[in-house]
């Protein structure tokens, strides 16, 4: 049996500022986890942009695909992810799930400064929280 740790809200935060750095490091991309293109033209998956969802998994696990890392587990590492795009897909107001995050980042208004904004915005929540 494997238990999860659940993340804390400082540990959210935190990796809502190291997704900012992965798409300020590879780019933002509208649609899957990372761009496919790229990544088939055979450039390295860690060097893709990346979408919201993919951001976040790449500053959990340093690939925009989860898997397990040095520092975690993979149930932890799915966890913590997972936490981290509840708490961004909350502050926007839509359904606290990683799909409906991933649909909001395709959404063709959307813009790369905006998903910066919203992982700012809920990362500040968040530490004011934990205060």
């Amino acid at each position: 049996m494997n238990t999860v740790t659940t993340p804390t809200d400082v540990e959210i935060a935190d990796v809502l500022d190291k997704a900012i750095g992965v798409i300020d490091r590879v780019g933002w991309h509208r649609g899957y986890l990372y761009d496919e293109e790229q990544a088939e033209e055979g450039k390295a998956l860690g060097d893709c942009p990346v979408c919201a969802l993919g951001s976040i998994n790449t500053a959990v696990c340093g690939s925009p695909l989860l898997g397990t890392t040095d520092e975690r587990s993979i149930y932890d590492a799915v966890a913590l992810a997972d936490a981290v795009a509840a708490a961004v897909a909350l502050h926007l107001g839509v359904q606290p799930i990683p799909r409906q995050l991933a649909r909001w980042n395709d959404e063709l208004k959307r813009t790369e400064g905006d998903v910066r904004q919203a992982f700012r915005d809920t990362a500040a929540e968040l530490r004011k929280e934990a205060a």
